[in-house]
């Protein structure tokens, strides 16, 4: 079984440049608030998921296509060169920001922590829409057709529930989506069952679907339980710890 081989090689590859990438955003929010405590930071949420799904379309027509393996190595490493150096002056700007912004953050009167409830929910909701996303992009693998970056699909639609649920509350109606929910459970229990005579494209639609409205009432329900911004780290932690949980499953 080579999936432990696979873990540890992924862990000495990329581990590190991958913590380190996947902080960032909860970093820069969690200093934006301290400078402007004003200013909601969970909009940046909203963007740093948008710019992994441009990243994301973007890399099959764009990079791929035009630059060979080497040299995709090279520009991604000088990339993140320039990266460490942008949140190093970060860093620096913060730190000969952070006598004013303590003072303002004296006046705020102390917080209730989240019960130990809302922190399972912060786990569990991702965690049951990181399985939902690598099932679908099973399945679409497994059984509807064995076509380039087709997983690409589902990946979009899970970060655009997530870009759509945090960048306002206008757009998630718990009603209408938990009836979405409910009807897509119907309708892909239906197409498994009657999976030969269904066709692909028919296939590729009502699971994308699916999972959107899935992933629409776990990232929903999420962003409801977003914390004042003062437990933004743990939010965010939490939140990663259910995606690994909810990758786990499916995964090994």
């Amino acid at each position: 079984d080579p999936t432990w081989h696979i873990l540890k090689l992924l862990a000495a590859a990329i581990g590190i440049p991958y913590v380190m990438l996947a902080s960032t955003s909860p970093l820069l929010q969690r200093w934006l608030h301290r400078a402007h405590p004003a200013i909601s930071p969970y909009p940046l949420y909203a963007l740093s998921n948008g710019a992994s799904l441009l990243a994301l379309i973007s890399f099959p027509i764009a990079v791929e296509p035009f630059l060979a393996s080497e040299s995709q190595a090279r520009v991604w490493s000088i990339s993140f060169v320039l990266f460490a150096l942008a949140s190093t002056l970060g860093a620096l700007w913060f730190w000969k920001n952070k006598s004013s912004a303590s003072e303002l953050n004296s006046v705020v009167p102390p917080l209730t922590p989240p019960s130990v409830r809302t922190k399972m929910l912060w786990v569990g909701l991702p965690a049951a829409a990181a399985t939902l996303l690598l099932a679908t992009t099973n399945q679409f693998s497994l059984d509807v057709a064995a076509v380039p970056f087709l997983w690409v699909l589902p990946l979009t639609v899970y970060l655009a529930s997530f870009i759509i649920c945090f960048s306002g509350e206008r757009w998630y109606w718990r009603n209408l989506w938990f009836a979405a929910a409910i009807v897509a459970t119907l309708v892909t229990s239906e197409v498994l069952i009657m999976s030969i005579t269904v066709d692909i494209w028919s296939k590729i639609l009502i699971y994308s679907a699916a999972l959107f409205a899935y992933c629409m009432l776990c990232h929903g329900e999420l962003a409801r339980l977003k914390p004042p911004p003062e437990y933004l780290s743990s939010f965010y932690l939490l939140i990663a710890l259910g995606g690994a949980i909810g990758g786990f499953f499916p995964a090994v």
